[in-house]
């Protein structure tokens, strides 16, 4: 299922596939996992107490009840799911990143240090880990948090210029709305995405044949050469160490949000540079004390506590304008806050990593 459409008949279909498949651990866990991405948590807790009964323990039973936990803010019991693993053989490395947060949201740095530095050495290029190790950093009081998440060198904004066929800014946004709105195929927001309230294309749109969305992936050309060459190279920092001063696209699309839309925290796994680009706002977005509608950094997506017993909240916020490009770290957390009204939300955003 990508979107909520049609999601009835969709349950409907895999509930018979659950029903006549109950030797199938897989089919079962993707079960699970769905119900409680369309936050039906009760059904997923269920097909899990059905499973572990059928099959015993498994770690992919296992995370998928121990993201719910952490969901429900009880990470001693996320904890404990990890721990059943544990003492039936060595803890396995999907639970990895549960064991981490669960001891993060504890307060329990010294065990959740173990996984994160583990976890970094064998893959230092995860987004999701260096996302996990800033959480760690933050918690611990170490200095070097603040060169990891440097909101004045890493988070940067562009006012980008029009491209000169279109003779100025608001008759290129103007064709560029109308070519977004086109293809939001969907009233709903997809499955397991990070909007809440509104729609995501389908398509990637770097393939889209629309000649005005070619046009903006050409009219980024000067912002991303500005912020790679502003960043650095330095070979010790988790970002800058990739910076050949060179770059591809690996997705992009569009983003519409209604009222009390908004995007929960989270962080690009796929990329290396993210962003997002303001195409449509409403009048609520101007208001610098509600910040409705704005983007926020430094936040995760669970409790967790930083060096001074505090929940680690947002640390920075960028306000969205029409035209205005944000380039960002991928493996910075960053959401939105809901705002009022009727109006739309509408955004254009990508993904790039190192040529």
């Amino acid at each position: 299922i990508y979107s909520h459409d049609g999601e009835a008949a969709a349950l409907e279909t895999m509930e018979t596939i659950l029903s006549v498949s109950q030797d199938n651990l897989v089919l079962q866990a993707s079960g699970a996992h769905l119900y409680n991405d369309l936050n039906q948590t009760d059904k997923a807790l269920d097909i899990l107490d059905r499973a572990d009964k059928d099959f015993g323990l498994h770690p992919a039973l296992a995370q998928i009840r121990g993201n719910i936990l952490i969901d429900q803010d009880k990470p001693k019991d996320a904890m404990a799911c990890v721990k059943s693993i544990a003492e039936k053989a060595q803890i396995d490395p999907s639970l990895m990143s549960l064991a981490a947060r669960a001891n993060l949201m504890m307060g329990q740095s010294g065990e959740a240090a173990l996984y994160i530095n583990h976890a970094r050495k064998l893959d230092p290029l995860n987004q999701y880990w260096i996302a996990l190790e800033a959480v760690l950093k933050r918690q611990t009081g170490d200095a070097a948090y603040h060169e990891l998440y440097n909101y004045d060198k890493f988070v940067k904004t562009y006012d980008l210029e029009a491209p000169p066929e279109y003779g100025d800014l608001p008759t290129f946004i103007s064709r560029l709305t109308e070519s977004l709105l086109a293809q939001h195929d969907s009233p709903h927001h997809p499955v397991g995405q990070s909007l809440r309230g509104g729609s995501q294309t389908s398509q990637n749109l770097l393939f889209a044949a629309d000649r005005v969305v070619q046009d903006f992936f050409q009219a980024l050309n000067a912002p991303l050469q500005d912020y790679m060459a502003s960043i650095g190279t330095d070979p010790k920092h988790s970002l800058t160490v990739r910076n050949t001063q060179k770059r591809r696209f690996t997705g992009a699309w569009s983003v519409r949000l209604a009222g009390e839309g908004f995007h929960v925290n989270h962080i690009h796994p796929k990329g290396w540079m993210s962003s997002s680009f303001y195409v449509a706002l409403p009048e609520t977005m101007g208001n610098e004390m509600t910040k409705e509608g704005w983007i926020k950094f430094g936040e995760p997506p669970f409790k967790a506590p930083d060096a001074q017993g505090q929940q680690q909240g947002a640390e920075h916020w960028v306000q969205p304008k029409v035209g205005r490009l944000v380039l960002f770290p991928s493996y910075m957390w960053h959401g939105t806050r809901a705002f009022t009204g009727d109006d739309t939300r509408l955004t254009l955003s990508f993904d790039a990593i190192p040529a």
